[in-house]
């Protein structure tokens, strides 16, 4: 099974090499307007992005893609710094987003993903 990603920001990019390993198809962003762009096209089975971006943070940047009836159902996974990070971007998207801890691995995205998503803890096990 294929699954899509786009990935935002150096720190969520950091796994790159390891989602493509596992067969994903992987879209990369360095800030978020370019990631808009890339989820507006391709639609993708998940987002993940670093907290702080070069134009914006992350929860502006999901609060956008929620805003399109094409792309709000995209699940994301926002990679902060502290669990204080991860306390503002839980009240920031209401509960939508689940926050991951770094070092991004398609392990730990597999973990925080399970609620939202069997098939990532699928791809990981590969």
């Amino acid at each position: 099974m294929r699954n899509d990603v786009v990935l935002v920001g150096p720190v969520a990019n950091a796994a790159r090499a390891e989602f493509e390993a596992a067969g994903s198809t992987v879209l990369a962003a360095r800030a978020g307007e370019e990631a808009l762009e890339l989820v507006r096209d391709a639609c993708p089975d998940l987002v993940v992005a670093d907290l702080r971006l070069d134009d914006m943070v992350a929860t502006e940047l999901l609060a956008r893609i929620r805003g399109e009836w094409r792309t709000c159902k995209v699940p994301a996974l926002v990679v902060v710094e502290s669990p204080e990070d991860a306390r503002l971007v839980a009240e920031a998207c209401g509960g939508s987003t689940s926050a991951l801890v770094p070092p991004v691995s398609l392990a730990s995205v597999a973990d925080a993903a399970s609620s939202f998503s069997l098939r990532w803890r699928t791809v990981a096990r590969r």
